[in-house]
């Protein structure tokens, strides 16, 4: 064995050798790049959890909201039904009233009718 192969490593050491730097640090670059990629997933998540959060409070607001929509509904339903009722009554009372005042209308006429024809009858004797 020469003293050279003692001093200098064998080129095929060498190359192996560049190869493994090569090597790590390829891994070092997909390590960074997997840590940037975790920590845009992870922001995202966030992002994600805190828009869901905030859906949850709206939906909820909104079902809150349909509730006492429906209850003011249901609130007024009972009040036309009241109001249709109340109206057939005072429609029921106005054709009362109608009535007898036709009624009424013809008494006065027939009144007006036998007043005039006494006063013809005075009138001729």
């Amino acid at each position: 064995v020469s003293e050279q192969s003692f001093v200098e490593p064998p080129k095929d050491y060498e190359i192996m050798l560049q190869k493994l730097e090569a090597e790590i640090r390829n891994h070092i670059r997909v390590e960074q790049q997997l840590k940037l990629h975790i920590e845009s997933s992870q922001f995202k998540q966030e992002e994600n959890e805190k828009i869901k959060g905030e859906l949850t409070t709206q939906n909820k607001q909104l079902q809150e909201e349909a509730a006492r929509m429906k209850e003011s509904l249901k609130y007024r339903d009972k009040e036309i039904e009241r109001l249709k009722k109340e109206l057939q009554i005072k429609a029921g009372q106005i054709r009362e009233f109608e009535t007898k005042m036709q009624e009424q209308r013809l008494k006065i006429r027939a009144m007006e009718i036998k007043m005039h024809n006494c006063n013809d009858s005075r009138v001729t004797q």
